[in-house]
C-alpha cells in the first residue's frame, strides 16, 4: 500500500486553481488513504447549504514517474460508454505542474470480501455486468490484456507446471484456478478470455 499525501499537503495555489475548474469553493475533504499510488486523492464537498455536490480527485506532480499511469487512465476513462457502472470522468488537466483527474463521486464502502460476504456477489455482478458494455473494447489504441499483462496473469498454470507440493493450496482451488486460459485468449465464441482478481483499493 501506498502512503498518501492530503489534500492539505498540495501547493495552495493548486488547490486554489482545481476549486476554480470545479466551479465552486471546497467545504468539506475526505482524504482517501488506500490505494497503490502515492498521489492526492481526496472526496471534495462543493458549495455551502443545499444544494452541494461532491466529486473525487487524485492528482500527482506533472514530472512524477506515474504521470504516464495517471494519463493513460484519464485517456481510457474518458473512452468509457456512459453505461459503465463506473464514476464517470468529468475532466483531466494539467494545474500548474499537477495532472488531476476528477471523477464523479458515489456514495459506498469499501466491499468485504471475506468468504460468504454478501459483498461478494454484488461485486462479481458487477464485473459481469460491464462485460457486454465494455466488449470490444471502446479505447481501440490501448494494448490489451493480453498485449499489456499477459506474460505476467499464468501463476497458477506455471505453479501447476512446475510441480511440487501443492496439497495446502487445493483445498483453495488451485486446480480449478490452473485450468484457466492465460489472459487474453480467446473462447470458442471468439469472445476474449481472462481472469484477475478484485481488491477494495484506490489506485
Amino acid at each position: 500500500m501506498a502512503v498518501r499525501p492530503q489534500w492539505a499537503s498540495l501547493p495552495g495555489h493548486v488547490r486554489h486553481a482545481i476549486a476554480d475548474r470545479l466551479g465552486g469553493p471546497v467545504t468539506d475533504v475526505a482524504d482517501q488513504t488506500g490505494g497503490f499510488t502515492p498521489g492526492v486523492a481526496a472526496r471534495l464537498r462543493l458549495g455551502v447549504g443545499a444544494p452541494t455536490r461532491h466529486v473525487f480527485v487524485k492528482a500527482v506532480q506533472a514530472g512524477h514517474p506515474l504521470a504516464a499511469a495517471y494519463r493513460h487512465e484519464a485517456a481510457v476513462a474518458a473512452r468509457l460508454p456512459a453505461a459503465t457502472p463506473a464514476p464517470g470522468l468529468l475532466w483531466a488537466a494539467e494545474v500548474d505542474g499537477w495532472l488531476v483527474l476528477c471523477f464523479a463521486a458515489i456514495a459506498g464502502r469499501h466491499p468485504d470480501l471475506t468468504p460468504r460476504s454478501p459483498d461478494v456477489r454484488l461485486v462479481v455482478d458487477a464485473v459481469a455486468a460491464a462485460g457486454p458494455v465494455l466488449t470490444p473494447s471502446p479505447a481501440r489504441e490501448v494494448p490489451t490484456s493480453a498485449e499489456a499483462r499477459g506474460r505476467w496473469l499464468h501463476g497458477w498454470q506455471a505453479m501447476a507446471a512446475a510441480g511440487g507440493d501443492l496439497d495446502e493450496a487445493r483445498p483453495y482451488g488451485i486446480d480449478v484456478l490452473a485450468q484457466w486460459k492465460p489472459c487474453g485468449s480467446m473462447t470458442p465464441t471468439g469472445k476474449p478470455s481472462c481472469m484477475g482478481t478484485c481488491a477494495p483499493t484506490t489506485c
